[in-house]
């Protein structure tokens, strides 16, 4: 399963019903990926209804004035903010962002062409015989697909493993 295209940065949707458990494995799995020298960054897919800033703040004007792309800035953080381009696909936005990343971990977005590792908790039906699904992160393996790599939530160091070997041409812990 390894990926031709080595050029990209590798982008990875961690997926799965809500509540499921996405967010406390990516927090768990980011310091793994660190550990070992990768430069990861993360994306969280939300709601088009949830507002990124606040409304009649100085930078919400500056948007909607028509600025293409307004950054937030503080001597702690930023925050970019831009109106999609035209017809460019979540792949080529956070490619184009990400410049320099070892890997890009993204939370959610079902429904694109990404590669994605499932978080299943056994409370809905899995997505993986919907979607193209390459792994599965899960305590409760009944009803899901056997031949799809599984992964218990404390397998941290195996799923990274995986991450390494299949996304990112890099040997594992284990060989």
């Amino acid at each position: 399963m390894n990926r031709d295209n080595r050029s990209k940065i590798p982008i990875i949707a961690f997926i799965g019903h809500r509540k499921s458990g996405k967010t406390t494995l990516l927090t768990r799995l980011i310091p793994v990926l660190v550990q070992r020298g990768y430069r990861v960054g993360t994306v969280k897919h939300v709601s088009p209804c949830v507002e990124l800033d606040r409304a009649e703040t100085d930078s919400d004007q500056h948007r909607r004035s028509g600025a293409e792309q307004v950054l937030i800035y503080s001597d702690a953080r930023y925050m970019l903010i831009r109106e999609p381009l035209p017809a460019e696909k979540v792949e080529e936005t956070i490619t184009r962002l990400f410049q320099g990343f070892t890997v890009v971990l993204v939370e959610g977005f079902k429904q694109s062409a990404l590669p994605k590792i499932e978080v299943y908790c056994g409370a809905n039906r899995p997505l993986a015989e919907k979607i193209n699904v390459i792994a599965i992160v899960t305590d409760h393996v009944a009803l899901l697909p056997d031949n799809i790599p599984l992964f218990s939530p404390d397998q941290l160091e195996e799923i990274a493993d995986f991450l390494a070997k299949e996304f990112l041409n890099s040997p594992t812990i284990s060989s």
